[in-house]
């Protein structure tokens, strides 16, 4: 047994999911398997599709390309990548402080973005220059003059 996916080409939906004793004869008499099967306005499936297309070369249904569902919409870009011609291009984020311009294509530098993680990095640096001057403070110091020893 098998399942046949049955889409309307004007929406896109699956409409209908009929249970057929095989694809072939499904093919040989689909009204048999489903009474209101219209050829011009229904396309069918094998497999159920979640953003199904007509292919426009061969006119048979099948799941979108991701480029696809990006220029239709049901697909986002991720911060760094853009659509060049029938390409996804991604480019690498350079540091944490770089925001991602769409309209450029570029990584560019957010300023307070920057300054926040200047502030990070001075704070810490003084939280271990507190903690390497306590250590140094905190140690015994030992001199040793005409044979003895000081601390």
């Amino acid at each position: 047994m098998t399942v046949v996916y049955i889409y309307l080409i004007a929406t896109m939906e699956c409409i209908a999911q009929p249970v057929t004793t095989g694809v072939d004869k499904f093919k040989e008499n689909p009204n048999l398997f489903y009474p209101d099967w219209n050829e011009e306005t229904m396309k069918f499936s094998t497999s159920l599709l979640s953003n199904p297309v007509l292919d426009e070369k061969t006119g048979e249904l099948r799941e979108m390309t991701e480029i696809e569902k990006v220029k239709s919409g049901k697909t986002i870009l991720q911060d760094g990548s853009y659509l060049e011609g029938e390409e996804i291009k991604t480019v690498t984020k350079p540091n944490e402080w770089s925001i991602w311009d769409k309209d450029s294509h570029t990584w560019k530098i957010d300023n307070d973005l920057l300054n926040k993680k200047l502030k990070e990095l001075r704070e810490k640096a003084l939280k271990d220059l507190a903690e390497a001057k306590l250590n140094f403070l905190n140690q015994s110091l030992e001199i040793e003059k005409d044979g003895k020893k000081y601390t």
